[in-house]
């Protein structure tokens, strides 16, 4: 293939260089803003995946405590202590 196009060219190469470094200071306000916003957006995203998470381990939660009241009120209908004290029953005299 051969060199590369700054080696063939490397006036080309130097402005062009020259006139990326002058729209980074003329325009430096850009791209501040630019990465505020990236910073914003990723650190959303972070924080809106750590809501659902959150969300869904409260869900399941709740799925077994309702699991557990179920079989709790079942053992009640029929008539064994644990329906009554659940997993803490009293001490014995």
């Amino acid at each position: 293939m051969g060199r590369s196009f700054a080696a063939r060219h490397p006036v080309l190469a130097g402005l062009g260089v020259l006139f990326v470094l002058g729209l980074i200071i003329k325009y430096w306000w850009v791209i501040a803003a630019g990465a505020a916003l990236a910073a914003i957006a990723y650190g959303g995203i972070g924080v809106w995946e750590n809501h659902r998470a959150r969300q869904g381990a409260e869900h399941v939660r709740r799925q077994e405590l309702a699991a557990r009241a179920t079989y709790e009120h079942n053992l009640y209908l029929q008539g064994h202590p644990g329906g009554v004290y659940g997993q803490y029953h009293p001490p014995a005299p």
